[in-house]
């Protein structure tokens, strides 16, 4: 079993270079075949296949994303990760559709690895309000 420094960083190397910078051949590196999302959305598959699916869908809505990571525990299989998504948000999402204007997105991920570091479980919880301005 890794780490909870080596779950930390595979987690930092999934928010920065998947969800940030779209590098969708890192997905079998980072999550394993079994992989399950718990949280997925309506007409998405909630396997594997859905990862590049769901940031498809996120870099089709928002251009030039950024990261941030408020924060980011680790406690043995189990990692905790609450960051921002910043960029212009340019197309529909979670029913929002886009204006052209630079939005913020609350997104909270708790995702449970396996004994060989990889993702096996997500769940997620988004605050969509903001791109309402509330």
């Amino acid at each position: 079993m890794p780490s909870n420094e080596e779950n930390i960083a595979m987690m930092h190397r999934l928010v920065f270079e998947i969800q940030q910078d779209a590098d969708y051949s890192l997905i079998p590196t980072l999550v394993a075949p079994n992989f399950i999302n718990h949280t997925a959305e309506a007409g998405l598959p909630n396997d594997i296949s859905g990862v590049a699916m769901v940031m498809q869908y996120i870099h089709a809505a928002f251009s030039d994303i950024k990261m941030q990571i408020d924060s980011c525990i680790c406690d043995s299989d189990l990692i905790a990760t609450n960051k921002v998504l910043t960029g212009k948000h340019v197309g529909e999402f979670m029913g929002v559709k886009g204006k052209g204007e630079k939005k913020r997105v609350r997104i909270m991920d708790f995702v449970k690895v396996n004994e060989a570091g990889k993702i096996v479980e997500h769940w997620a919880c988004i605050r969509p309000a903001e791109l309402l301005g509330e």
